[in-house]
């Protein structure tokens, strides 16, 4: 039984001494528990941040991937959004030779917009397209492509651009877009033996033109299909304008979309 007047027991200094170090020593402990816990948080976060880091770099390269992807070459699709001369012959001709060595049954669609131009540099790129092309409107014994080729008009394709869309398989023109035909043209200046030639060969070169334009419109099947008398009196010494529903009636084109 315990005496009030009982003298507590004292404590020596080295057991004073020995419970301080003790509670340093846990209190070193917990403190070290506490920085090792404040290091495993800071590592989760770094962890989680550097994850969303990547998972932002992931992202963004996809989205760049599907916009690269997206892009024309990789749908077989060229622009024609110009006049019909050199350099934009040359583009689009480096283009579908590309597809054609890398995929050569692809389908090729070609948007058109444009002017007209040279009708040089214009037959260039018409014998190429059809080479290229299956063409199952030709009778002809020239070997067919590989490739099913499209040409679409949005705007306008007028002068040489309207022949250039004879050249493929399917010929589509917007609801609101137009189609300008005329004879083909030069400025040729020289002496008068010299401008004879040149009307000899521009001559010889619309028969041949209306023909291209004849033979895809009767291969249409349609009862409206222009004849070459038609086609050659519409042409005569004007720019005859078709808009899509006369283009498509006449066998200009395939259809309207």
């Amino acid at each position: 039984m315990w005496a009030p007047n009982a003298r507590r027991k004292m404590t020596s200094p080295a057991e004073t001494a020995k419970f301080e170090a003790e509670a340093a020593h846990l209190l070193a402990q917990t403190e070290l528990r506490k920085a090792e816990t404040r290091r495993k948080l800071a590592e989760a976060v770094a962890a989680e941040y550097h994850m969303e880091t990547a998972r932002i770099a992931r992202d963004a390269a996809v989205r760049q991937e599907k916009i690269a992807t997206s892009a024309n070459h990789h749908h077989y699709q060229f622009d024609f959004l110009t006049g019909v001369y050199d350099e934009p012959v040359t583009a689009c001709l480096a283009q579908l030779a590309i597809w054609h060595r890398n995929e050569p049954n692809c389908p090729m669609t070609i948007v058109m917009d444009s002017p007209g131009g040279s009708v040089i540099d214009g037959m260039h790129l018409f014998d190429q397209i059809t080479a290229y092309s299956t063409r199952p409107w030709d009778t002809s014994s020239r070997p067919k492509g590989t490739h099913h080729t499209t040409m679409i008009v949005r705007g306008y394709a007028a002068s040489m651009a309207g022949i250039l869309l004879q050249s493929a398989d399917h010929r589509i023109v917007g609801p609101e877009s137009y189609i300008m035909v005329h004879e083909v043209s030069s400025f040729a200046q020289g002496k008068i033996g010299e401008l004879k030639d040149e009307i000899k060969f521009l001559d010889k070169m619309s028969d041949r033109v209306a023909n291209i334009f004849v033979t895809r419109a009767q291969a249409t099947g349609r009862p409206d299909a222009i004849d070459l008398d038609t086609f050659k009196a519409k042409w005569n010494r004007q720019d005859w304008w078709l808009d899509s529903e006369e283009a498509y009636r006449l066998g200009i084109v395939d259809e309207i979309g």
